[in-house]
Formats: C-alpha cells, structure tokens, sequence
C-alpha cells in the first residue's frame, strides 16, 4: 500500500510509504490525502531515476554543531565564530535546536523572524538568516537533506541606524580633555586616522615610517586571544599618510612611553589595552567636557565625514577606511552634516544663477 492512513483526535492523517526497488521511502503525515500522493509520485520517481537518499535525522543542533566545527573555522577568525555561536544559541537554538533538520518549515522560520523584530535589529536578525542557511546549504551539499526552506523566507532589509558622529569643535574639545588620560594617543588615532579600534590596538612601532610619515595596516587585535590576528577584510590592508604635524605626536608619544615597547598604545601595564577600558575612559571624558556620547567605532564616522568634507573625494575617503566596496564608504560610513548639505546647495544654486 503505497498511501498509509491513521485517526487522531483532529481527523485523518496521510502519508506516502514507498517500496520499489529493495528501497523503501516514507513521507510525513499531512492532512490532506492529496498531499500524501503527491509524495508518492516524488518518492517513486526519486527511485527510479537513481536520485533517491534518505534524509538525515539529525536535529538542528547537531547541524548547526558540525556547520561551527568543520566549515566555520575555514571562513571565519575564532571571534566571529564566538559571537555567532552566542547569536545562535540565544535565538535559534531555543526554538529549531531541538527539531529534526528536515522537518523545519518556511513559515514557522518566518514567523520567528516577525517576532524577533520587536526585540532585535533588521541587522541581527539578517545574520541569523544568514547563519541558518548556511547550515541548511552544507546539508543540501553533502546530500543529507532535500530542500533548503530559507529559500521560501523573506530575508529582512537591514536598516542601518543613522550613526552619531562631532563636528569639528566637538572633536577637538574631546581630544583636549583626553590627554589627561593614558588613551589619549587611541582616540588621537582614530580621530585623525580613521582606524578600526582593533586596528589601532595591534599598531606596533615597526608599522610606522616615520621617514616617509605612512603607517601600515596590517594588523587587528583579536580581542579573544589578545594577540594580533588578521584584518577585517583584504581592502583593510592599506597605508595610511600622515602630515609632520601628526609625525611629531606620534614621536612624542613614543618618546614619553613608560614601558619600552614596540606597542604603540600600551595599558598602564606595558600591554595591549583592553577595549573595555577605553569605553569606561570615553564616558568619564564625554561628561567631563559635557559632550553627547558616542561609540568608539563613532569616532572613525567622525573622522570619515570630516575627511570627505574637507576632501569632497569619496575614492580617497574609500581608501583610507578601507572600505571594499564604495558604497558602503557612501551609504553606510559617511555623512553629511548639514553644513555639508548646505554647502552642495549653495554650489548648485550658484552654478543655475550664473
């Protein structure tokens, strides 16, 4: 009998169970009678073309656990993988971790993403997206399931919030209070270079020329292991160029370093600083020069659209941030202030009138 039946309290059940060929292929229990042959049809054409496996009966979890175990560690540095692994077991595992891997469905990993949104990010919830198919992709692969039901999931639009950055006097107020401190010359460098906070914290002296004035990104601090590991990406690999004026602060600050090392920003310990630390020190400064407070990561925005500003070269500005793709460097980085605004407004206006 190709199509099985059975009574449960809310009506009949149906399923396709297939023997053809010393193979036998059993489907789920549906509702509906039709549904059931239309397995029957897929099974019995499955195995006569050759085409035909059976699906893993793995749950999510132990998935998801070979996914972080054997592919992960090849994409992604050891930090990612620890934040992905918090994102997973914090809002996937709770709800699919426990199911088989075949059985989770579209609309229910639809249904979770609507009820995320009160609580998360249009961002996070996109990596979470993300981090389920790619495990439902590398089963696909290795021939372990069928179907891919992220493909059927409206992936949400990630809406990046609009970033808080200083205008000039706010900058230059900030670093003038922060010398009193031991962070001074990590806020100095991002202010005036632009760089990732990672990248500043594994800045060694050897990475700078003092003679040409160019220092070299090529290093991020790992903030697991505390050791310099790799960049972001491969366009963050860059130089930076840098003026005598900014020369000169930073052999000044070589040369009152306390412990003699080849770190360029040290803790008061003679190591890498912990990032931590430079959060607690940027709130004790943004109070003491009563300034509205920012991330860290704002300080690089800050500096990006100061340097467009003064620029007007957006390729240059790319290129400096070590952004990959240009338009991050337009719509996700940089922007414009509203004198910038009314700077462009003035040039257009002024190039109709004449």
């Amino acid at each position: 009998m190709s199509i099985e039946q059975k009574t449960v309290k809310s009506g009949k059940r149906y399923r396709a169970n297939v023997y053809i060929n010393n193979q036998r292929a059993t489907g789920s229990w549906h509702k509906h009678k039709k549904r059931a042959e239309q397995d029957e049809v897929e099974f019995k054409h499955q195995i006569y073309s050759g085409s035909y496996f059976k699906e893993t009966d793995k749950t999510f979890d132990e998935c998801a656990e070979i996914y972080f175990k054997l592919i992960a560690p090849k994409k992604m540095k050891p930090t990612t993988i620890h934040i992905e692994k918090l994102y997973y077991n914090k809002h996937i595992s709770p709800v699919f971790g426990h199911r088989k891997i075949v059985s989770i469905k579209s609309y229910e990993v639809q249904k979770l993403w609507t009820e995320k949104e009160e609580s998360l990010s249009s961002s996070t919830i996109s990596r979470l997206h993300n981090l389920m198919n790619k495990v439902f992709k590398l089963f696909i692969k290795w021939d372990e399931i069928k179907k891919n039901p992220m493909i059927n999931v409206e992936k949400p639009r990630v809406r990046y919030q609009k970033t808080s950055i200083w205008n000039k006097d706010e900058m230059k107020r900030f670093l003038e209070h922060s010398k009193a401190f031991n962070a001074y010359i990590v806020f100095w460098l991002a202010l005036n270079t632009g760089l990732r906070q990672g990248e500043i914290l594994a800045l060694h002296w050897s990475d700078i020329d003092f003679d040409k004035q160019e220092i070299y990104v090529r290093y991020n601090l790992d903030r697991m292991t505390k050791k310099r590991g790799t960049l972001k990406t491969d366009s963050s690999e860059r130089t930076i160029y840098l003026t005598n004026s900014q020369i000169s602060i930073l052999k000044k600050h070589k040369k009152n370093q306390v412990f003699k090392t080849d770190i360029v920003c040290t803790s008061e310990a003679g190591t890498y600083i912990d990032p931590r630390n430079i959060r607690r020190t940027m709130q004790i400064i943004c109070k003491q020069a009563d300034l509205k407070l920012i991330r860290f990561h704002d300080l690089r925005h800050t500096h990006g659209t100061l340097f467009l500003q003064v620029t007007k070269d957006v390729k240059a500005t790319q290129q400096r941030l070590g952004h990959a793709d240009v338009r991050m460097t337009l719509d996700r980085y940089v922007h414009h202030s509203d004198i910038a605004q009314k700077q462009t407004s003035e040039l257009f206006s002024n190039f109709i009138d004449d």
